[in-house]
């Protein structure tokens, strides 16, 4: 069984005995709406705003970029078993599920060819903070590291 640690400012944190793969601050995706959008032929596809989410997140998961970073420490396995922690402040004070923010994440962090499926997520913590002022756009805080049994 795997143990969950917060640190004193609150941050989560896996145990040390854990591989890391990665961990960082992104910003707050499109709507899930936003994000997909379902065609006339009954297809989805990534929608134009889905896309510029994309495409800034294929750079940020491999080099800084105007202040963000995701470091990636590793090249994570195929048949690596994954523990994901992910916090997100809201960039405003609408009703959001809390469910819409992975579902974006998770698919970015595939496209991105960091994993290469999120079906190897076996755990997954999420919570969601309301607007704070230092992320006026809201953010998202992920670490992912490898499942500790």
């Amino acid at each position: 069984m795997s143990r969950v640690l917060i640190r004193e400012t609150g941050e989560y944190v896996h145990p040390e005995y854990r591989i890391i793969y990665f961990d960082g601050y992104l910003p707050y995706p499109p709507s899930i709406n936003h994000y997909w959008k379902l065609g006339k032929n009954g297809r989805r596809f990534i929608c134009p705003e889905g896309k510029q989410y994309l495409s800034m997140i294929s750079v940020l998961m491999h080099r800084e970029f105007d202040g963000f970073y995701l470091h990636q420490f590793d090249i994570i396995p195929d048949n690596a078993e994954l523990s994901v922690f992910m916090t997100f402040y809201l960039p405003d004070n609408r009703g959001r599920d809390i469910d819409n923010v992975p579902k974006c994440i998770f698919d970015c962090i595939q496209k991105c060819g960091i994993w290469k499926n999120d079906k190897q997520v076996y755990e997954f913590f999420s919570r969601k903070r309301r607007p704070d002022p230092r992320f006026p756009d809201g953010a998202v805080f992920i670490e992912c590291a490898e499942l500790d049994d």
